[in-house]
């Protein structure tokens, strides 16, 4: 089950805040234990937006998230720090933390569970902190519209921000910090774009493209600034999504 809520807003700054939580019930299936097939109770992770007009075609979101680690101790993790200046619908560019834009998913959701349609994210699309490789989040820059044609509507995202990077590498081991969320020269860059299209004769469908590109480098356990690895990444995919007004 989910619950969601409105905290207070102030309609003079026209700030909006937002939260989202969720009660769960997880019981394994034959194959495990005996313990986990009693099932337990657990909460995830409180949800937080803010949104701020600060003018006609400037708005800043913020998106922290309250999560509980695996001692039963507090953490708080900003997911999503962005500030976007909309010029036209044809043209926007956002500055910040963000959601990278690989296919349909990412983009459409984030770390409301309230607000996506499944029990829980794809596996693929797991959130670094979770143990997922892909470069889920972005700190960096990002321009996107949308174009309205006879046949439909084009959606366009192009994002260049910092790439993955292999801290403590020695001994075939190492940190994987995908995020790098501070400013981190060590890292190169990383490129993405994503394509949609959105046929007016499908009310509710959209397909797509896909593609990010990035180096990521290796560096020293022992001398931090000594670059001793380095691998490409590249990811490229398709996407396609159809919505009514029950099933998604």
């Amino acid at each position: 089950t989910a619950s969601s809520g409105r905290l207070p807003s102030s309609s003079a700054s026209a700030i909006s805040w937002l939260g989202y939580g969720n009660l769960q019930f997880a019981r394994a299936n034959k194959g495990a234990s005996d313990i986990s097939r009693q099932g337990a109770f657990g909460i995830g992770p409180l949800v937080l937006h803010l949104h701020e007009e600060l003018n006609d075609r400037v708005t800043v979101m913020m998106e922290v998230a309250l999560e509980n680690s695996a001692d039963e101790s507090a953490e708080l993790d900003i997911e999503r720090y962005q500030i976007t200046y909309r010029a036209s619908d044809l043209f926007g560019v956002t500055a910040g933390r963000m959601h990278n834009v690989l296919g349909y998913w990412n983009i459409a959701y984030h770390h409301g569970t309230f607000l996506q349609t499944t029990v829980e994210r794809p596996r693929f699309l797991d959130f670094e902190d979770d143990g997922g490789a892909l470069p889920i989040h972005i700190v960096g820059a990002s321009a996107d519209g949308k174009l309205e044609l006879a046949p439909g509507i084009l959606q366009y995202y192009v994002v260049v921000g910092n790439g993955p990077r292999i801290a403590n590498f020695g001994a075939g081991a190492g940190t994987l910090r995908v995020g790098n969320a501070a400013d981190d020269r060590r890292s190169s860059r990383n490129l993405s774009f994503n394509l949609t299209f959105r046929p007016e004769a499908l009310e509710g469908t959209g397909f797509g493209v896909f593609g990010n590109s990035n180096r990521v480098n290796a560096y020293d356990s022992v001398m931090p600034t000594l670059q001793v690895g380095l691998l490409k990444q590249e990811i490229y995919g398709g996407h396609f999504y159809y919505i009514a007004k029950r099933p998604e």
